[in-house]
């Protein structure tokens, strides 16, 4: 463990980064959130000290990188879950056919988002 504030800030941040990965992966976003808060925090005690060695420096940077395309992901995977409901949601409340023409054709449900198959 060292004393140097500037090397403990660095060793708390890549701590938190990787604490992030994790929260990500496991699809826990409150978590990301609340880890992002932290993490903040820490960037902005980083930004007040003397610069650390480029080293340091680049492995956070390609860490938080990292990290940055795992939550795009994760947003990107929330969209279209949320567009499959919506789609989901739609199909249950309209019946889309298709006219003699081939133009689709949606007919509301009335609220029986079933169909009768009759033979």
């Amino acid at each position: 463990m060292t004393n140097d504030p500037r090397e403990k800030a660095v060793s708390d941040l890549l701590d938190l980064v990787e604490e992030e990965r994790n929260a990500v992966l496991r699809g826990d976003l409150d978590h990301v959130a609340r880890v992002f808060e932290r993490k903040s925090d820490l960037i902005v005690a980083l930004n007040g000290m003397e610069v650390a060695d480029s080293a340091e420096l680049e492995e956070l940077r390609n860490q938080i990188e990292r990290n940055q395309m795992l939550v795009e992901a994760a947003k990107r995977g929330a969209h279209m879950a949320v567009d499959r409901l919506k789609s989901m949601r739609r199909s249950r409340e309209t019946l889309t056919l298709y006219d003699a023409h081939g133009r689709s054709v949606d007919h509301p449900t009335l609220g029986h988002p079933t169909l009768e198959r009759r033979a």
